[in-house]
């Protein structure tokens, strides 16, 4: 378990099967990150043997653990030591359900998520108790139910409790971030990061379109990211050579968009603005980039 000052240690034995002595000149530590080398001779005399430690650092870890130790002696050998292991965490979450782990800014519809917190253990060292562990964070956060449900693997205890978490949509679009923090007896136990998106209300794909001498005109789709049909108005630009029109003009949950220049269109960065009926977003702004 992948606990506050967790390891799990792993003992090779050399044995030196010649008749003289043979030296343990290095133990090279590939990965000091995830583990620790020791030996406890530096010399295996004929017919004996000799330990390699390796100490595995489980702490803060999750999955498949690998480590390498090479050991070269006197004689010109190397001996590869590979150490696996499997962490399991001692606090996880993970979705309940696939969520869209986005939020449409001005639409003031709160987008909750549902995630399962899981704790592991073993029959020995049994698994955090979820059912009084308290649950903190920098945005809403609660537990959906009190009853903590449990399985048995593969000598893997387990134990999970469902949660929600609301993701704040406030702000200019963009990613964000929070942190939920478990605790038991005011003590936190597990931190787990919560992330997520901000987007508009309506979306352009793409954002920004090239048009020059080879290509005059160019399609730009908008899409409604809360659902609600819109009606797209006029297009302008402050590049009179820089035009734009709707190709239908009904209300629809995406429009598709056709931009042209002239050839007189000056080179450089021109905005295209659409004017948009959503009650949250007026206007949506394309950049257009002339090019010689």
């Amino acid at each position: 378990m992948g606990r506050g000052g967790a390891k799990a240690t792993h003992l090779y034995r050399l044995s030196n099967g010649t008749r003289s002595a043979v030296r343990l000149l290095e133990v090279a530590n590939l990965k000091p990150c995830c583990g620790r080398v020791r030996i406890d001779h530096e010399e295996i005399p004929p017919g004996g043997a000799g330990e390699v430690e390796v100490v595995l650092m489980l702490e803060n870890k999750a999955g498949d653990l690998n480590h390498v130790a090479v050991v070269t002696t006197s004689r010109g050998e190397t001996i590869e030591l590979k150490t696996t292991a499997t962490v399991h965490p001692a606090v996880r979450i993970q979705p309940i359900e696939p969520s869209p782990s986005r939020a449409v800014s001005g639409s003031g519809r709160t987008e909750e998520v549902r995630f399962l917190a899981i704790a592991a253990g073993t029959l020995g060292d049994p698994p955090l108790d979820l059912g009084h562990m308290e649950l903190g964070s920098t945005i809403p956060a609660r537990w959906c139910d009190s009853e903590v449900s449990r399985t048995s693997t593969d000598g893997v205890e387990t134990a999970a409790r469902p949660l929600a978490v609301r993701l704040d949509a406030g702000g200019p679009p963009g990613a964000r971030a929070a942190e939920l923090a478990f605790r038991i007896g005011g003590e936190i136990v597990h931190r787990s990061a919560v992330n997520w998106t901000v987007v508009p209300p309506i979306t352009a794909s793409p954002e920004s379109i090239a048009l020059g001498p080879k290509m005059r005109s160019a399609k730009v789709v908008l899409d409604s990211q809360d659902g609600l049909p819109f009606r797209v108005g006029r297009a302008s630009c402050k590049e009179p050579a820089v035009t734009g029109h709707a190709e239908v003009d009904e209300p629809a949950g995406r429009h598709t968009i056709q931009v042209e220049s002239t050839a007189g269109a000056p080179v450089g960065v021109h905005i295209l603005t659409i004017e948009t009926d959503h009650p949250s977003l007026p206007r949506v702004e394309l950049r257009i980039v002339v090019l010689d």
